[in-house]
């Protein structure tokens, strides 16, 4: 039945190695970039980078960490929440495609389960897009903090977050599941 569903979707084992390698490529830049404007706004005490931002939560905390970062480090967070947009196909498109190669080993109901936790990673990045809208807005103006932009950031990120986690929780699943079912079928 796994082979029927996997057939008829046309998500064969090499198209999914296919997309990961182009999500890589995808993901590559705009994660190396973030990356190093993360340590850029890292740098000054009491070192807040991009996920604590994303994770204030209020206004009162997002207006600490713009603090810390001043008009010197806001473009480069500001650069950062931009090149995210890059980025979110990239990892949704990756960790959708090293799911669904999860879910091709047999498993039984894991593999449907895992099948389904495929898509979180997609869901991910428009929770993703979403909190950087927030974000952005807040350096857009960080003398006036809109209320909702922290909470709705901070809801979004961890929601995000515990998208992908999901997702990531299936693949030990997925293992497991088929080395259990390759010793009953041994036995």
């Amino acid at each position: 039945m796994t082979k029927d569903k996997t057939h008829r979707s046309g998500l064969t084992a090499g198209k999914l190695w296919i997309l990961v390698v182009v999500a890589v490529a995808i993901a590559v830049w705009p994660f190396f970039t973030m990356r190093g404007l993360d340590a850029a706004l890292m740098e000054p005490e009491p070192h807040y980078g991009i996920v604590a931002f994303e994770l204030a939560y209020s206004a009162e905390k997002a207006g600490e960490i713009v603090g810390v970062w001043g008009d010197e480090l806001l473009p480069l967070a500001r650069k950062s929440l931009i090149v995210d947009y890059p980025f979110m196909p990239g990892y949704a498109l990756l960790f959708f495609a090293l799911t669904r190669l999860f879910a091709l080993m047999p498993g039984g109901r894991v593999g449907v389960w895992t099948r389904r936790a495929a898509l979180f990673p997609l869901a991910a990045a428009v929770f993703d897009a979403v909190e950087n809208l927030g974000l952005l807005s807040i350096v857009a103006s960080p003398d006036a903090i809109p209320a909702w932009a922290p909470l709705t950031a901070g809801i979004a990120a961890t929601i995000k977050f515990s998208l992908l986690l999901l997702a990531i929780l299936f693949w030990p699943a997925a293992v497991i599941a088929r080395l259990i079912g390759g010793r009953k079928a041994s036995a």
